[in-house]
This record gives C-alpha cells, sequence and structure tokens, in this order.
C-alpha cells in the first residue's frame, strides 16, 4: 500500500488557480474573455471544486446545465470542457475522459495542451501506461500539441509508470526525456522514485534520488517520502525511520505522507508499538492523520480493547471507519467470536458492505475457538446475503467439523462448496479426512483422499500422514504403510510427525524394539526426531518397564540438543514404577533430576512418583527438592496429602 499518491502533487493541471469566485471585480473587456457569462462564473467554480476532487456525477450536473446556457451562444468555451475532462482524470476514469474528447470534437472544440494533459492524467492515475503513452505521442492531431521543452508530459507518463509499477518503461522515458534535451523536474524524479517503492525496491529508489542530487535538482519532501516509502513497502523500518531522520537534516517537515510510510513499515512487521507511537507523534504535531493512518494502527493491534480505543480516536478525528476499518475491528477480535460478530453488524448498521474477508474473519474466529454451530450459522447468512463464498470460508467450518470430530458435517460442507462451484483445495479434503480418522471411519477417509486425488490435486505430507494415523489407530499397519511408500513414491519426503503416527501405534502396543527399529530408520533417513519422538519412545518404556531403555533416551534427548520436559521425566518415572520389581531408588533419582532442571512437578507426574515410591517417600521428597520451585502453594496438597487426596490439576496428551 502507497501511503500517498503523487498525483495531488505532480503533473497535476496547467492552469489549476485559487478557489472561490475569481471573476469578481473583472473589467468589462475581461469578462468578454471568460470562458462562461460572469452570472454564471459561480457555478464555473463549482464545476472546478468537484473536478479538482474527481467526482464526476455532481460535476457533470453542472457541466450539463452550463451547455444549457450557453448553447445558444454558440456552444460551451474549451476551458469549461477541460475542467470537466480534470473530473473524469482525477477519477483515473479512462472511458469517460475519452468519451469526453469525442464529444469535444463532435462540437467542434479544438483540444489543446491541458486537454491532452487531462487525458494523460486520466490514463496515469488508471496505471494505464500505453494509454498515456498514446495521448502523448500515438496521434497526429497531438504532433505539434507538445512542441517546447516541456517536462510536464513526461512527469505526467512517469506518473502512470510509477502507478503500474513499471520501472524499466519508467527509465525510458527519463531517457527519451533527455534525449529530447528537456531537463528533468523534481516532479519527474519523484515520479520515478514512487515507482521504486511501488515494486518495492529501496535501493533503486536510493539510486535514483541520488542521481537527482548529481542532476542538480533539489528534492522536495515528496521526494524524501517516496524513497522512505520503498522502505516501508518491504517493511524495513530501520531504513524508513533513516530516511525519516534525513528530511529534518534537509531542513523539511516530516508530512502526513511521512507518517503514512511510518506506520506502514511497522505494521508490515505486527510493530503495534512503533505504528501507535508513529500516529500519537502524529497528533502531537498536529498533522491530520488520514483515514489510511488510523486503518494501519488498528490492523496492528493484537487486542480488540486497544484496537475499539483507536477507532474512537478516528471518529474524534471527524474521519468515518470504512471497510477496511471494519475488517481490522474483525480481525483483533478473533479470538473473541461475539466481539467479532458485533464488528461486522455495525459495519453493516453503518452503511457498509462487508466483503468476504469480514465474513471469513468471524466464521475462522468461530471455528477457532471450535464453535462449529456458530460457523456454520454465518456462513449460511453469507450465502443468504449473496455473498460469494471462497474456498478459504468453506474451509474454516469444514476444520471446525474436523476439531469436532463430525465427519457428517464436514462432509455436507464439502458437498455444500462444490455444488456452490468453488473448486476445493488441499485442505478442503484434508480436513474431511481428518473428519473421519477421528471418528474412526478408515474407509470412509480413504475414500475422499482417493477422491482428492483424482481431482488433480496433489495430496501433502499433512494429508498422507493424516490418513496414516487412521489406519495406525485401528491396528492397519499393512494399510499404513503402503501409503506410506505411496507417499515416497510421489516424491514426498515422511517428517518427524509422519514418523511418530508408527512410533505411537507401537507404543500403544507395548512394542518397544519395533519402536527403537522405527526411530533409528528415521536417523538413518535423516529425518530428525523431535521431542514428541523420543517421549513416545518414553512412553513405550513406561508401558513395559524397561528401566534401561528409559535411561538411554534420556540420554538420547540430551544429545539432541533437547530437553526433557514434564512428560519425559514421568514416563521414566513410570518405567521404574511397571518395573518388576518396582525400582524405587532409580526413580527417586529420576524426580531428583527433574527438579533440578526447574520444571515443576504436575499432578500427573506425581501420582506416578508415589506409584514408585510410595507416599511417605513421596511427601519427603517434595519438601526436600522444595527449593527448586518458586513456592509451595500450588503443589502443597499433593506434598502434605496421602494418595488418595491427590488432585489432577494438569494433564499432558502425550501421541
Amino acid at each position: 500500500m502507497q501511503a500517498c499518491s503523487l498525483f495531488s502533487v505532480a503533473c497535476s493541471g496547467f492552469w489549476r488557480r485559487g478557489r472561490g469566485n475569481r471573476f469578481r471585480g473583472l473589467s468589462r473587456t475581461a469578462q468578454e474573455r471568460l470562458p462562461v457569462r460572469p452570472e454564471d462564473a459561480g457555478i464555473f467554480d463549482e464545476l472546478n471544486l468537484h473536478a479538482e476532487a474527481g467526482q464526476i456525477e455532481p460535476a457533470q450536473k453542472i457541466f450539463r446545465k452550463l451547455q444549457a446556457t450557453t448553447h445558444a451562444e454558440g456552444g460551451l468555451h474549451r476551458m469549461v470542457w477541460n475542467t470537466m475532462l480534470k473530473a473524469h482524470a482525477n477519477a483515473g476514469d479512462v472511458p469517460g475522459a475519452r468519451a469526453l474528447f469525442e464529444a469535444m470534437k463532435t462540437h467542434s472544440v479544438t483540444p489543446n495542451r491541458q486537454t491532452f494533459g487531462k487525458l494523460m492524467e486520466a490514463a496515469a492515475k488508471a496505471g494505464d501506461v500505453r494509454g498515456a503513452e498514446a495521448w502523448f505521442s500515438g496521434r497526429s492531431d497531438t504532433a505539434s500539441i507538445w512542441r517546447g521543452r516541456t517536462s510536464v508530459p513526461f512527469a505526467i507518463l512517469l506518473d502512470a509508470c510509477a502507478k503500474a509499477g513499471d520501472l524499466q518503461r519508467s527509465e525510458l522515458w527519463l531517457q527519451k526525456m533527455c534525449e529530447a534535451e528537456v531537463a528533468p523536474s523534481v516532479h519527474c524524479y519523484s515520479a520515478l522514485i514512487s515507482c521504486c517503492a511501488t515494486i518495492g525496491s529501496p535501493p533503486d529508489a536510493e539510486y535514483w534520488f541520488s542521481r537527482m542530487l548529481h542532476g542538480g535538482v533539489s528534492p522536495t519532501v515528496i521526494a524524501y517520502n517516496a524513497v522512505l516509502d520503498s522502505f516501508a513497502q518491504v517493511g524495513d523500518e530501520r531504513g524508513a525511520a533513516k530516511w525519516q531522520q534525513r528530511i529534518h537534516e534537509a531542513g523539511l517537515e516530516p508530512t502526513e505522507c511521512s507518517y503514512s510510510s511510518i506506520i506502514t513499515a511497522a505494521v508490515r512487521n505486527r510493530n503495534q508499538v512503533a505504528a501507535v507511537n508513529a500516529l500519537e507523534e502524529m497528533l502531537s504535531k498536529t498533522l491530520q492523520p488520514s483515514l489510511v493512518c488510523f486503518n494501519g494502527v488498528i490492523h496492528s493491534c493484537s487486542k480488540n480493547e486497544e484496537a475499539e480505543k483507536w477507532l474512537r480516536k478516528l471518529r474524534e478525528s471527524n474521519l468515518q471507519p470504512d471497510e477496511v476499518t471494519f475488517t481490522s475491528l474483525i480481525h483483533s477480535a478473533k479470538r473473541s467470536p461475539k466481539q467479532a460478530a458485533r464488528w461486522l453488524r455495525s459495519m453493516i448498521s453503518e452503511g457498509l458492505k462487508p466483503s468476504v474477508e469480514c465474513y471469513t474473519a468471524v466464521i475462522d474466529s468461530c471455528a477457532g475457538r471450535g464453535d462449529l454451530s456458530q460457523a456454520a450459522e454465518w456462513l449460511k447468512e453469507m450465502l443468504e446475503t449473496k455473498i460469494r463464498a471462497d474456498a478459504k470460508a468453506y474451509n474454516s467450518v469444514i476444520n471446525a467439523a474436523a476439531k469436532a470430530s463430525q465427519a457428517d458435517e464436514a462432509i455436507f460442507w464439502l458437498e455444500q462448496m462444490r455444488s456452490s462451484s468453488v473448486l476445493p483445495t488441499e485442505v478442503s479434503y484434508t480436513a474431511v479426512v481428518d473428519s473421519c480418522v477421528k471418528e474412526g471411519k478408515s474407509s470412509l477417509a480413504s475414500k475422499y483422499f482417493q477422491r482428492m486425488a483424482d481431482e488433480g490435486l496433489t495430496p501433502d505430507m499433512v494429508a498422507f500422514t493424516t490418513l496414516i494415523s487412521g489406519f495406525l489407530r485401528k491396528g492397519e499397519f499393512a494399510e499404513a504403510e503402503e501409503r506410506l511408500t505411496l507417499a515416497k513414491s510421489l516424491g514426498l519426503v515422511p517428517d518427524a510427525t509422519c514418523y511418530n503416527a508408527f512410533l505411537a501405534a507401537w507404543a500403544r502396543r507395548g512394542d518397544l524394539p519395533k519402536a527403537t527399529e522405527l526411530l533409528e530408520q528415521m536417523q538413518r533417513e535423516e529425518v530428525t526426531p523431535d521431542l514428541v519422538s523420543y517421549n513416545t519412545m518414553l512412553k513405550s518404556c513406561s508401558k513395559a518397564g524397561d528401566v534401561p531403555s528409559a535411561i538411554r533416551w534420556l540420554k538420547e534427548i540430551s544429545k539432541a540438543s533437547l530437553s526433557p520436559d514434564v512428560i519425559s521425566w514421568n514416563c521414566a518415572i513410570g518405567a521404574c514404577a511397571a518395573s518388576k520389581p518396582i525400582e524405587s531408588a532409580k526413580a527417586e533419582e529420576f524426580f531428583r533430576q527433574f527438579a533440578a532442571s526447574g520444571l515443576k512437578p504436575d499432578g500427573l507426574l506425581l501420582r506416578t512418583l508415589t506409584s514408585a515410591v510410595g507416599p511417605k517417600t513421596r511427601r519427603w521428597l517434595c519438601e526436600e527438592l522444595e527449593e527448586h520451585w518458586s513456592g509451595k502453594e500450588r503443589f502443597g496438597p499433593f506434598w502434605s496429602g496421602e494418595s488418595n487426596h491427590l488432585r489432577l490439576t494438569h494433564t499432558h496428551t502425550q501421541v
């Protein structure tokens, strides 16, 4: 997002004048040369005001009124036509500008530089480089218009290139300008630097800024802002700050555009503090922040309360929130479905039309909190309001159904997606497969996995792992290994998550040798085991009561530069408790190592320790090692009570 356009400051017209009735007090001779009758001077000024703002509809009403009053006197003056043309130019309305030009010819109005300048500006504002070039050099009736060494048409062309982000053509037109012995103005260089900002190329922006200095052209704050914005577009806060400092060093004052770019850089880095600081500095300097500035800060807010505070300040600045504002507010409330829904309702009540992104954000918020029914209701409302839902909206509901283990609901929304001519993605099918797996429907999971491939979609390793997990949960090892082989044949590389599914299956069976063999295979295939992998091995040891293997895998965790967590130590102590006979001394040693690591015991670990050493030993062990924990309040009930007083405060889910 480019902070500020150069169209409002560069090449914006040849004859723009001050506002108000400019024709009062003129002599009779001067009044005879007016573009309108003296009594219509005020109306003409109103036309010019609408033209400056690019307000085509009200400008057309006044233009037609002037046409009606001057029809009997030979038609409108060329200046009036050019003023109407300016409205189309400032709105970037290329078709409207062209139609008005053809009407000028029909009324035998001879175009001049201003006419073609406005036609070029219309194309430039729309980013239509070829169209601007055509008005400059592609017509026979423009051949004599641009005689003389003026930089204005070149500046307009450079503006068009900046809007389109076409640096190559920008440089070409600057070269042609020099070949025509026309000295580039500061507007020309600013437009070229702005093009560098559009494509996010700070090195090119700095290069052309230095070329401007070497050419003896004094940069304005607009040129500085263009370089600053180039850094903002790539999220380079340090570079943006450096160029803001250079503005000060040049004896210039940063403008609203300067701060807007600083905010853009901060937002791209998710740096809420920097974005807020920039906006507060603007307000302290009595600069009027634009809606873009406020929207950037609201977008950066991670908490809805903060976003709401800046919405109030936006309104206090006599600005009105737009679609972007409410979209950012909805995103800030992603952890609160009710709040996100409230912002969507507020948006509608203020006469704004929610976009697909707005509804999808609310749906995603509900889905993220596991509220499948609300997510589905919002998707239904979205469809009822004739807003075409995209794949992301459907996928949010399908994912919510998968998390809730509701395969039928996931399949229903997949079919709705297809019937609405929205193509399902790999994410859609993977979520459906996951929902089937969670319900233990491995055959149904296989069906939708195959449909994904039949529709030309390529399953990724996540999809394969999801299906493999389904087979392994039902003990169908042959089918799981067959899918793993297929994944490898497609060039996919199984990751730790995939192998962990196999490890967990062997662990559930208590088959420690098979699990050990698989982990060693992972290492041979250069798949780095993670802590979940090692904890799964320790779980196998715990079930088998294999203390030596538990010691081995604790050492392997350290060798892998990982640190055992509460689950690791719980499994190791569990191996001691399941050993025949119980290895109480080793369990005590494990617990001492656990305490020395700085971890805090939870109810599950203390229960396991009790099984290994007995309640009395557990009690004095905890009292002895109390210094390793920040306080006794949280664990006191476990330390002093008997085993029947144990309360489970935390649970850890193992793979």
